[in-house]
């Protein structure tokens, strides 16, 4: 029983260190876009405009971690 339950606590700690990292770099993107072009909850559109890598730097990252959260599902549960 003891085993079992170690071995239920190291998967669902390792499936969840591993989604943790993959979404860090989504949020730095994130932050930094934000910071750049939204001031007092206004969205700056002709800066984005001007600089449209940087949306696009930060719609990959969301693209990533969608795939990951699809792989994710397939995990069997614990419950099934």
């Amino acid at each position: 029983m003891k085993l079992s339950i170690l071995v239920i606590f190291l998967s669902i700690t390792t499936i969840s260190a591993t989604f943790g990292q993959d979404t860090a770099d989504f949020f730095t993107k994130a932050d930094a876009f934000f910071k750049t072009n939204v001031t007092d909850g206004r969205v700056n559109y002709s800066a984005v405009k001007g600089n449209v890598a940087d949306l696009d730097n930060l719609l990959e990252a969301a693209k990533k971690n969608k795939r990951n959260g699809s792989q994710r599902k397939r995990v069997p549960s614990i419950l099934d």
